[in-house]
């Protein structure tokens, strides 16, 4: 991709020969109004529709009238919501014509597997790096610019997280050929990625302000066209120039609805996501020439000693010899790829993985009197023995870094209390089992109301995408 995406050029990059599979030419560039007038007129169309749908249903038919009546109310909805958008862009975004070219779900899922687990921590290095002003204005503390320059999610260097999401300008679904295609970037060293997932196409923003503009986006229906299919939508993007950058959104007024970062805390999904981009990191650094004979060796001298390479290491460093630890930096030094892979995104993964861990369990061990209590401290055991967190151990105690010892020296301890709390809850279990009727289920509770006990949406909670008249 030659050029960053932005306001000022996105049309030209999405409209350009070549970015489309259509068989036929991409078509000239409707104008932003032309766009507007557009949907304008077809959700105005979808509102006269379902009333001459109400008008018919038969009179006897108390529920068909019922949907219908809220069909008719979803259809205004959403033309009242699309004169909302229209009308109050955030700050930093403009409205401009884009043109979506949608590619099969494969590929969508291609790039967002590389995108989450390989791009998305350099991203948020190179914000860390470059744009510690913008990050700041935006909200977000010394603390947490200090997790991204190590590839990691923002936070209050607690356990206090924030909603925050990158976002593809051209989206990924929607990316055309920048979707099919790869090509070094040089804002990411020049690593090989697909044209969608460079750098120069992201911008970050805070929950609220990706979720308005994805409404826009849904009221277009652009994702329900056929795989290789294209048209021209309005999209919201933000600006790129003399003052900002563009990487990273701007604040919103304090009168705004969208201003402000939200806080979140820290949840299994973070340790989960946190692990499998680690496994990914170490998987690259096993391949990078030289690092996996070097690895090997000071595994053996660590086995000649009965011990792993990481505890061997510290030990060293704690009697003051060089021994393995300056080995490995050594040959690390020499080697930018090496030098960025370990320093900059290994090792800071390794203590972020072991805190989360660590206070994960604080969290979940606290109190265990209730179900649900109960079942969040199972799903984190679940997690912390399966195959991912295991493997990464094996992995990690093979590093001469003061971070793996670190973890190791933690985990032990983790498994330990693990363990003893498993084993008591599993104790209480059984004694409660031994003192109830069979029909009942572990917690007490009847085995028919069993779906009903925690309510919610089943049909996918936060789902807040856009419905059209008819949808369900």
């Amino acid at each position: 991709m030659a050029k960053r995406v932005s306001a000022e050029t996105i049309t030209e990059i999405t409209g350009a020969p070549g970015f489309g599979e259509q068989k036929t030419p991409i078509p000239a560039a409707p104008t932003a109004q032309d766009l507007i007038d557009k949907t304008r007129l077809r959700l105005a169309k979808e509102v006269l529709a379902t009333e001459a749908w109400l008008d018919a249903a038969d009179p006897e038919n108390e529920r068909t009238i019922e949907m219908r009546k809220k069909d008719v109310k979803l259809a205004k909805e959403n033309q009242q919501l699309f004169e909302d958008l229209i009308a109050d862009v955030p700050n930093g975004f403009k409205l401009v014509p884009t043109f979506y070219s949608r590619i099969t779900t494969d590929e969508n899922n291609a790039i967002k597997e590389e995108y989450s687990f390989s791009v998305r921590p350099r991203f948020l290095k190179f914000l860390g790096d470059n744009y510690a002003d913008d990050l700041r204005a935006l909200g977000i503390p010394d603390a947490g610019i200090e997790r991204m320059k190590g590839g990691l999610d923002p936070s209050d260097g607690k356990d206090t997280f924030y909603r925050l999401n990158v976002d593809h300008i051209v989206e990924r679904a929607g990316s055309g050929m920048m979707g099919k295609t790869k090509s070094p970037d040089p804002d990411n060293g020049n690593r090989v990625t697909y044209n969608v997932n460079h750098l120069g196409n992201f911008v970050l923003l805070p929950e609220q302000v990706h979720e308005y503009k994805n409404k826009l986006n849904d009221l277009q229906v652009a994702s329900d066209m056929p795989f290789g299919k294209g048209k021209w939508i309005l999209m919201m993007a933000p600006e790129r120039n003399d003052l900002h950058h563009g990487f990273v959104a701007q604040p919103q007024p304090a009168t705004s609805k969208l201003k402000g970062l939200q806080e979140k805390p820290l949840l299994s999904y973070h340790a989960q996501y946190s692990a499998t981009t680690m496994a990914q990191e170490i998987a690259e650094l096993k391949q990078l020439a030289g690092m996996r004979p070097l690895v090997r060796g000071m595994i053996e001298t660590a086995e000649a000693e009965q011990t792993t390479v990481a505890e061997l290491a510290e030990q060293q460093a704690r009697q003051k010899k060089a021994g393995l630890r300056k080995s490995f930096n050594d040959a690390v030094s020499k080697d930018r790829e090496s030098d960025t892979l370990v320093n900059g995104l290994v090792r800071p993964a390794i203590k972020d993985l072991t805190d989360s861990f660590a206070s994960l369990y604080r969290k979940v061990s606290k109190s265990t009197a209730q179900p649900r209590e109960r079942d969040a401290f199972w799903d984190l055991l679940r997690l912390y023995q399966g195959d991912e967190v295991t493997n990464l151990r094996a992995d990690v105690a093979a590093l001469p870094v003061p971070e793996a010892a670190e973890m190791v020296s933690v985990f032990r301890q983790l498994d330990t209390d693990f363990n003893k709390l498993a084993a008591k809850l599993k104790a209480e279990d059984a004694a409660n089992r031994a003192g109830r009727p069979a029909n009942d289920d572990k917690h007490g509770r009847k085995p028919f109301n069993r779906n009903n006990s925690r309510g919610g949406n089943r049909g996918g909670q936060g789902d807040s995408r856009i419905k059209r008249p008819g949808q369900r």
